[in-house]
């Protein structure tokens, strides 16, 4: 570089930096075409994976939907089962605390008539 002239050395360096500039265009080019294709093979692997899925499921037919119903089914009563036993527990809670209050009233009405006749 000591050699070439002023002009020589500045087109060289503008050459190397254009040349820079298109690397690196070059290669976020490439980094963005490898993660498409990337992602457009997921998909593809994904895609095949969904239809052996459903093939698998059309081949175990109806026997393999029936018991997921049934099972479902099975599910259901037993949550039904459950929050039905949660609320006989809370109706005799209830029906307590009833008892509760009316003795306490039987014993205020008891006070209040003997206060009454003294």
């Amino acid at each position: 570089m000591k050699s070439m002239s002023r002009i020589e050395a500045s087109k060289c360096r503008t050459t190397h930096l254009k040349l820079n500039r298109d690397y690196r265009q070059v290669q976020s080019t490439y980094r963005n075409l490898t993660s498409a294709v990337r992602r457009k093979q997921e998909l593809v692997a994904a895609q095949m994976q969904d239809r052996e899925n459903k093939e698998k499921c059309a081949r175990e037919g109806a026997k393999s939907a029936n018991q997921l119903q049934l099972n479902m089914r099975m599910q259901e009563e037993a949550l039904d089962e459950q929050i039905m036993r949660e609320r006989e527990t809370e109706i005799r809670h209830i029906n307590k605390s009833m008892h509760q209050v009316n003795e306490i009233f039987k014993v205020r009405s008891y006070l209040l008539t003997f206060h009454s006749i003294k």
